[in-house]
């Protein structure tokens, strides 16, 4: 079976096929010296700063925080050399707004605080103001003045058949839910003290709160305590808790953008950062906004060095929440312009200044295979560089198969079939709790995301071939380590289906290959091109066909499903985190010529490794059961869905 595996790529040697320009084999690449200059022109300072100053504010989705952070980001981004600098407001009154998305709701807790006293005093205070995640986002406001209330522990089920009456209910991790909280609601309980988010200790001994978010319309207050407070808290009930929570609804949801135009009036390259999270969400997401700010400086003062010449299309920067920003604009400006406003590609900076000391490696999440474009290997080469010239500084990086757990998702949905990639840093053990804060940034890890964001964008703006011989001797030796991970592969599960998956999946990966060769044709090159590998569509089955418009909202999909499916799902989801992205992955696929067992093999083909069949196929399901897809009988035109979409 060895053999086997190895001869299917053998017939389709990397080094066959690339018509390159230059001759010889050590030859210095333009773009290596591209991200060479991007360094010489981070200003690092600054960038740290921005980090910083935009660390100092809540900012939930829709709130005076976010606000301010957007005046902020908007004014630093005009001084950097940014043109056309706005501030795009929209609603926030939690109506579908935007294709399959809705609007967030305006909420911002102006105070936030809890007191437990026994008889013997005062045993646990906390304010939202100096102990940062501790109020769950949509919290209820309480009456006026506050709220004086019963302290109750609920210790299993059956205690919800108690007087829950305005009482405060301890819930810890193992008995938080969704039905759960709906639950108390309908018994009139106020709010909550859990300690379910994943809450920290920093290396000093300081507990962190995590991360806790409710319904947009729950009638109730949640407060999320680190485990030591809800101990204390635990071990004080029952008693007489005051708790005061103050919210302020005047905030719309802001979206920053800007241009550095370009010599041509091509379709745009986007930079996408998002805004949102509550303080101090230094490497989530402060560290993405910082980012971007320092790639225009660092790209404006390039341009006052080496002026760009010959044909390049502009580049969108672009700010604001976590999803719905992106896809607020997008709709915006497809509604404005038409699918001409769809980027040509797409580069997502999100929690990028992580300290690999205390997290993870550098990753580089890369565009579904769905849409094969020369972003990934361009993406990956700029990254490779940045570490390379910055190795006097220890650290890692990788590239992993999509996902979709951020911006980037939207753009790969077939119906926008954007190439889009991700830096970002996975295993942040602060993410999403008061601890993140700005000690925890890298700014060598900033530098790296700068210079390798900058030299992306300015190699995937041009219009000419200034860059295609570069292209051709990166993509070579991507398709090289490629095919010799794909080996690997495909030994490691030749014993699947009698080897059946690794044939495919290899066969696989010499479609990518030739995809990308095809890019690179000197009569077709552009560096934005992208292909739809060609396919027999619904060769094996039906073809499924998406019937969503715009992207895929994959949360708005789950909460489409019945109560008693959408609580099997979430423990599905829970099991592992990768579950997630397969819905992502499927959805990316769904292009109407795939049938539902051609989606299912791509999509393990993809993520390099055989799908558990059953969750597999309940994943998949939920398409069909909330009617986001169908299985048609006819096969309809391959091709984009464009037209029908917008």
């Amino acid at each position: 079976m060895t053999s086997q595996v190895a001869s299917r790529l053998e017939r389709n040697r990397p080094s066959e096929g690339f018509a390159t320009d230059r001759n010889g084999t050590d030859m210095r690449l333009l773009t290596t010296d591209l991200v060479g200059q991007f360094i010489d022109k981070v200003p690092l300072t600054r960038v740290m700063s921005a980090v910083a100053e935009v660390s100092r504010y809540d900012r939930y989705q829709a709130s005076l925080g976010l606000q301010s952070a957007a005046v902020f980001v908007a004014e630093a981004a005009s001084a950097a050399g940014l043109q056309d600098v706005s501030i795009e407001h929209f609603p926030a009154d939690a109506r579908q707004q935007w294709w399959g998305f809705r609007a967030p709701r305006s909420w911002t807790p102006t105070s936030a605080s809890l007191s437990i006293e026994t008889v013997k005093g005062v045993v646990l205070k906390i304010d939202h103001a100096r102990q940062p995640c501790s109020i769950a986002t949509y919290s209820a406001a309480t009456p006026s003045g506050g709220l004086t209330a019963r302290l109750l522990q609920l210790r299993a089920a059956k205690d919800l058949g108690g007087d829950l009456a305005r009482a405060v209910v301890l819930v810890d991790k193992a008995m938080f839910s969704t039905g759960l909280l709906a639950e108390l609601a309908a018994r009139n309980a106020a709010g909550v003290l859990t300690d379910a988010a994943n809450s920290t200790q920093d290396p000093t001994g300081v507990h962190s709160a995590g991360r806790i978010e409710l319904d947009l319309a729950s009638p109730l207050f949640a407060f999320s305590l680190p485990p030591p407070d809800y101990r204390l808290a635990c071990d004080a009930a029952p008693a007489e808790i005051k708790v005061v929570v103050d919210v302020d609804r005047s905030a719309g949801m802001p979206v920053v953008t800007g241009i550095l135009p370009g010599t041509t009036d091509d379709r745009e390259v986007w930079l996408v950062a998002h805004l949102c999270h509550p303080r101090p969400g230094a490497n989530d997401n402060a560290s993405g906004v910082a980012a971007l700010l320092g790639v225009i400086a660092a790209e404006s003062a390039l341009r006052r060095d080496i002026p760009i010449r010959g044909d390049v299309a502009p580049v969108r920067f672009v700010w604001g929440p976590e999803f719905l920003g992106a896809v607020a604009l997008l709709h915006q400006r497809v509604q404005r312009l038409g699918p001409v406003a769809i980027p040509s590609a797409t580069i997502n900076c999100d929690m990028v200044g992580g300290n690999q000391g205390t997290g993870g490696p550098f990753i580089l999440e890369r565009p579904p295979d769905s849409i094969p474009s020369l972003l990934a290997p361009l993406a990956e080469h700029c990254l490779a560089q940045a570490f390379a010239l910055t190795a006097a500084h220890p650290g890692l990086w990788g590239a992993k198969a999509f996902q979709g757990f951020s911006d980037h998702a939207l753009f790969a949905d077939p119906n926008i079939a954007c190439p889009a990639v991700q830096f970002c840093h996975r295993n942040d053990p602060y993410n999403h709790t008061g601890a993140d804060s700005l000690d925890k940034i890298s700014p060598v890890e900033m530098t790296r995301a700068v210079s390798a964001a900058g030299a992306l964008a300015r190699i995937m703006r041009r219009r000419d071939a200034l860059y295609r011989a570069d292209a051709v001797e990166i993509v070579r030796s991507w398709c090289e380590r490629e095919n010799a991970a794909a080996l690997a592969v495909a030994i490691k599960h030749a014993h699947v289906e009698g080897g059946r998956w690794a044939r495919g999946y290899l066969d696989h990966i010499v479609a990518r290959e030739a995809s990308l060769k095809s890019l690179l044709d000197p009569d077709l090159f552009m560096m934005d091109s992208a292909l739809r590998p060609p396919l027999r569509a619904g060769s094996r089955g039906q073809p499924v066909t998406p019937s969503w418009s715009g992207p895929l909202n994959v949360r708005g999909m789950l909460n489409d499903l019945p109560k008693v499916a959408k609580t099997e799902i979430d423990a599905v989801l829970r099991a592992n985190r990768d579950h997630h992205a397969l819905f992502f992955q499927f959805a990316s696929l769904m292009d109407g010529r795939r049938s539902r067992k051609e989606i299912l093999e791509a999509a393990s083909y993809a993520v390099g490794h055989p799908l558990d069949r059953d969750v597999a196929a309940r994943l998949f399901d939920v398409f069909l059961s909330t009617k986001k897809a169908v299985e048609v009988r006819n096969t309809p035109e391959s091709g984009s869905r464009i037209s029908e979409t917008f």
